[in-house]
């Protein structure tokens, strides 16, 4: 015996047909990802691996598409300054423990390269090759604002009270 899917009653989720669908859609690549950066009035440049990236007061924030074909991760890492005093790592802990309660992201994760102790935040999404442009670049936004505001929050409780700037925004 079978079961017709359409018989199956959709309580909350609408039925769509494709005529019904409207908008642009996007294929998601690294030029798209400029060109949104550009919108929101942020000067960008390329890595050496491709990927685009942008700098502020203490972080700098680097986007990139992983995947091939059709099926692709829409990647944004913002790298923080690492702390200036090895006293504040417990506040440090603090500081990304509360952030990733409060907030959905960027997730933080601390990273010690050995000899300094510093943040990195991530957010990210699986994008279809066909993705609806005006969702991409609602998710994309919220990505690199959320990401700002974590950097200022950030700057506030760690860099600013001691007078440091070891990454100065990007004036080129």
């Amino acid at each position: 015996m079978s079961v017709d899917p359409g018989s199956i009653p959709s309580f909350w989720v609408p039925h769509w047909s494709p005529a019904q669908v409207t908008g642009a859609s996007a294929v998601p690549g690294r030029p798209l990802l400029g060109h949104l950066l550009e919108e929101m009035g942020l000067r960008y440049a390329l890595d050496g691996e491709g990927g685009v990236f942008f700098s502020g007061n203490n972080h700098y924030t680097r986007c990139d598409l992983y995947g091939e074909n059709e099926d692709r991760v829409l990647w944004v890492q913002t790298f923080f300054a690492p702390i200036p005093s090895q006293g504040e790592i417990g506040d440090l802990v603090a500081f990304a423990d509360e952030w990733n309660r409060s907030t959905l992201w960027p997730k933080l994760y601390s990273r010690n390269d050995g000899e300094e102790l510093s943040l990195v935040g991530e957010s990210c999404m699986f994008v279809s090759r066909d993705i609806g442009l005006s969702y991409l670049q609602s998710c994309f936004a919220s990505f690199v604002h959320a990401a700002t505001e974590c950097s200022e929050l950030f700057s506030a409780a760690f860099m600013r009270a001691n007078g440091d700037d070891p990454m100065p925004a990007d004036d080129a």
